[in-house]
């Protein structure tokens, strides 16, 4: 294992460098490291080599190729601990010239060898960080140490420069992939929000009718039962356009300070009630202070228990019983953590407050997990809505991110993570009664829609006001231009957001700078604070979230025209 008289030292260094310009020219990638293993072998005359890359946390070596006996031999994962390994990386060349194996008793390599000699020396990435290490073995001792260190140590540049390259078309593979997704994500969230938009439409209609066919009917008719139905089913429809818009990124309705485990107490009942009866349901939750954030509790309920029941029926595939932890809390998070989330924020390191659900279940595939937020995806059954689709629509639309971790037979955790707010939570409070309020004087409504003009006219006039429409915003300033005495000027007007020839921030302008004193309140399929923001400080009335209701009609054109007029 020692250089011969008839082969100088000199000379085989020589060769060493010789090899490695072939190789250098000859190929990269995977196939380079075998053969540069095969090569450290025939120079160094050793008779164990290899190559390997340091894990993400320092404490291991993942092999890119090993050479036995002058063969490629199988991979293998080699912990630094107690072994000669841990003192190459990051340092310099190390030599062990005679009885490695008794120096280090722990390394179960070195004793299954019966290893004597051992020659290694670190990789460095182009940042001048230890990125590997390249190893020599020997079952006899080494006689020419010199020699070893010189030689392996020529290997190390070219090889670690290989490693850089490789590990940069791998991080540069990470962002085309999170590109492409974040574009799926786009334009999938544009789709939904365009649809969602023009449902809401129909359903603004359809509850807005059935609402006024109660009205007219006696509380025992028989029809009212059906009308019931009718208001249901619109109902659940309007959920699912909420699930849309907050897959779009827009399903924000009434933000918040709220204090993050105030929020899952107040779901705590609901969520054992929908676990299964092998799961039992562990709640760890912070009491910092600071664990406040802008939140819709809403929304916040919907994200908690589509968790919890995900967890619960894949625990439930299992005859074991199982286990699911929701936690609470706070975290610092830096750049570099946050950039592994799965929405690759830009958001500042700095602290968040995170909610996390997790189970001791069956874990998930990769297959699985690149699908995991595709609309409409399941391994159940179809049927079952945006499920996860729409919490990522709703943590985007908080300006969060998420966190996934899962493996295949090891459960599943999913950390939620918003940035904390520095204000205090408010108290939820209880809906404001309905009451019979009625108005009076001319209010005109301004939409594209004729559906929505000739049920929201019909909805106008049960509350005893005066209806007049417009298709849109030119036409409702002519509306406005062309009225008469005081007696019959229009007191209120609801505009929508979203029309031809004039959209309704610009009828916004015209009317304020015409009429500045009148109240106007905007109306539009997409939430409100997406929506109000183009308006903030121009004195806009309020705001009414399609599919409205009679009721939500009601309570609206009352705080209006109860507001002091501003100019």
């Amino acid at each position: 294992m020692v250089a011969t008289r008839e082969e100088p030292s000199d000379d085989r260094l020589n060769l060493a460098v010789r090899h490695i310009c072939r190789n250098s020219a000859a190929m990269v990638g995977s196939g380079f490291f075998p053969a540069m293993a095969r090569d450290l072998w025939q120079i160094l005359r050793c008779d164990y080599a290899f190559i390997g890359e340091l894990t993400k946390a320092g404490d291991a070596i993942e092999t890119l190729a090993v050479c036995a006996d002058g063969e490629a031999a199988e991979g293998l994962r080699y912990e630094l601990l107690d072994t000669p390994c841990a003192n190459v990386v990051g340092t310099k060349t190390c030599v062990y010239a005679d009885d490695v194996a008794s120096l280090f008793p722990k390394d179960l390599l070195l004793a299954k060898m019966n290893a004597r000699g051992y020659v290694g020396v670190p990789i460095y990435d182009g940042d001048g960080r230890p990125s590997g290490i390249i190893v020599a073995i020997y079952r006899g001792r080494v006689d020419d140490a010199d020699f070893s260190g010189s030689a392996i140590s020529v290997f190390a540049g070219r090889i670690g420069a290989e490693v850089d390259r490789l590990r940069a078309a791998h991080r540069a593979d990470q962002m085309e992939l999170r590109v492409l997704q974040a574009q799926k994500l786009e334009s999938l969230g544009v789709l939904a929000g365009g649809l969602a938009h023009d449902f809401n439409n129909f359903l603004a209609s359809m509850l807005g009718s059935a609402d006024l066919a109660r009205l007219e009917l006696a509380s025992d008719h028989p029809a009212r039962e059906h009308l019931e139905t009718i208001r249901e089913a619109g109902s659940t429809a309007a959920a699912l356009c909420r699930q849309l818009l907050a897959y779009a990124g827009k399903g924000r309705f009434q933000v918040e300070h709220a204090h993050i485990s105030e929020i899952v107490n107040s779901q705590a009942r609901i969520l054992r009630a929908s676990t299964g009866e092998n799961v039992t349901l562990h709640f760890s939750l912070t009491d910092e202070e600071g664990a406040v954030a802008e939140l819709d509790r809403g929304q916040m309920s919907q994200i908690l228990l589509n968790l919890v029941i995900n967890a619960s029926e894949a625990i439930g595939e299992g005859s074991e019983p199982g286990l699911i932890r929701v936690t609470t809390g706070v975290t610092e998070c830096d750049a570099g953590y946050l950039r592994t989330t799965y929405l690759d924020t830009q958001a500042p390191a700095g602290t968040y407050l995170f909610l996390e659900v997790s189970d001791d279940g069956p874990g998930m595939t990769e297959e699985v997990r690149d699908r995991l937020f595709d609309p409409f995806f399941t391994t159940k059954f179809t049927g079952r809505g945006l499920g996860l689709a729409a919490i990522l629509g709703i943590v985007k639309s908080h300006s969060g991110t998420i966190k996934v971790y899962s493996e295949a037979t090891k459960g599943t955790t999913f950390r939620i993570l918003f940035p904390v707010s520095s204000s205090a939570p408010e108290r939820a409070t209880a809906g404001e009664s309905i009451d019979e309020w009625r108005g009076s004087g001319k209010v005109l409504l301004v939409d594209d829609n004729d559906l929505i003009r000739r049920v929201g006219a019909r909805m106008l006039d049960a509350l005893g006001f005066e209806p007049v429409v417009a298709e849109d915003g030119v036409a409702a300033l002519e509306v406005l231009d062309r009225q008469g005495d005081d007696s019959a000027l229009v007191i209120l007007v609801i505009l929508d957001l979203t029309m031809p020839r004039m959209n309704g921030e610009e009828t916004y302008r015209a009317m304020r700078a015409r009429y500045p004193k009148l109240p106007v309140i905007l109306t539009s399929g997409f939430n409100e604070q997406d929506t109000v923001q183009h308006f903030a400080g121009k004195g806009l009335a309020g705001f009414l979230q399609k599919p409205f209701q009679l009721e939500d009609l009601r309570k609206r054109t009352r705080e209006a025209l109860a507001a002091p007029a501003s100019a």
